[in-house]
């Protein structure tokens, strides 16, 4: 029996920790061996009690002038299921016919084609035996397959949380929008970006609308190095800074020379961009709506914010969700409350959900929702001084 990196890290944590989630040898799991309805309740209980107490916080520099904090805390408490989907596809003749064979090998899987990219998907499937013959199965035809877990029940007491903050030095680093190898007009995965714009670290940076294959545009004021790329929308928070390290939050609006605001430090703003909502505001949360609709307010998604701590260092902020067996995700005040521990004094949200990702010397401190990265618009670098 061959298992996942993932997998092989489940069954290690599972049989080592204390107390132990059973009792066992782990070469005996595997399709072939099923748990019992017993097995199962008693399993579950365990994970019950582990999880009410279950916390991982970690600290540490991954590079000079950088400290990354992880941190994980509870579990899920229900019978997981799994979803497949296969991508790859250019053409709707090839998705109908690899859908008429997974059809004959037992599987239904329906077609849809967002952001211009056709795909399979499968329906939430309970046995993981199935699951992983379906990625097989796609293996075998040529195609990638991700495995997205989900929950039978959504709205669970004990849930798993997993953020990510990256506070960066900025008398050893600059930060500087960073967009798509082939221009601003198009969309590229951050890694990518990142690789060449070669930076330590980036995030993922303000919303985007997408307007055909790895095609799309910023949504909002975009300036970067006093060249304006992308001009403002109304409503909504801007965040400015320049070489010396001073910033600026709020809307602005662009007059077709220079930038309109109250605030004359505006003026003096090398970088822009914008996105939304204000988060903190001289240390205190300050969430107002800036048109955005309910569900990006209220409800749990994967998060992403940038911001400046009250000893004026910048943060990046990652909190992963839309996956019941990692991290169901966070409103916006619950990403702002941890800030606000954390020391944080300005803070502005990003675009999130499956863009939501951090970097820092070419690998990722968090799982994007969508099990790969997504292409997006454009991001924020920090750069060795």
């Amino acid at each position: 029996m061959k298992y996942r990196s993932s997998e092989r890290g489940c069954l290690v944590v599972a049989t080592r920790m204390r107390p132990q989630l059973f009792k066992g040898d782990a070469a005996n799991f595997g399709p072939k061996n099923n748990l019992s309805q017993n097995e199962a309740r008693a399993l579950l209980a365990n994970i019950r009690s582990a999880s009410q107490s279950m916390r991982l916080e970690l600290k540490f520099v991954p590079a000079p002038g950088m400290e990354l904090e992880i941190f994980r805390e509870g579990t899920f408490s229900a019978i997981p299921r799994w979803r497949v989907i296969v991508d790859g596809f250019d053409e709707k003749p090839e998705v109908d016919a690899l859908q008429k064979f997974f059809a004959s090998q037992g599987f239904k899987m329906n077609p849809s084609s967002p952001n211009y990219e056709w795909r399979l998907t499968s329906e939430l499937l309970e046995d993981y035996a199935r699951v992983r013959r379906l990625a097989a199965l796609a293996g075998r035809q040529g195609k990638s397959a991700r495995i997205l877990s989900s929950l039978q029940n959504t709205n669970l007491d004990i849930q798993p949380f997993y953020w990510a903050l990256l506070t960066i030095n900025p008398g050893i680093y600059s930060l500087e929008p960073i967009i798509a190898p082939e221009g601003v007009a198009t969309l590229a995965p951050l890694s990518s970006i990142a690789r060449h714009s070669n930076v330590t670290a980036a995030i993922n940076a303000g919303f985007f609308g997408v307007s055909g294959r790895n095609r799309g545009a910023p949504v909002g004021t975009l300036f970067v190095k006093n060249v304006l790329l992308n001009k403002p929308h109304r409503g909504r928070t801007c965040l400015g800074w320049n070489k010396d390290n001073r910033a600026a939050f709020g809307e602005v609006t662009w007059d077709g020379n220079t930038f309109n605001n109250n605030d004359p430090h505006w003026n003096s703003m090398e970088n822009i961009i914008q996105a939304g909502p204000f988060l903190i505001r001289n240390g205190n949360v300050f969430i107002e709506p800036e048109g955005f609709g309910n569900s990006i307010l209220n409800l749990r998604h994967p998060r992403s914010v940038m911001g400046l701590t009250e000893e004026g260092k910048w943060f990046f902020f990652v909190g992963d969700g839309r996956d019941g067996m990692h991290s169901a995700g966070f409103t916006l005040r619950e990403v702002a409350a941890i800030l606000k521990r954390k020391g944080a004094s300005y803070a502005l949200n990003l675009d999130g959900g499956g863009s939501a990702q951090l970097m820092i010397g070419g690998h990722i401190f968090n799982s994007p929702s969508e099990k790969r990265e997504r292409p997006i618009s454009y991001g924020i670098g920090a750069r060795r001084r």
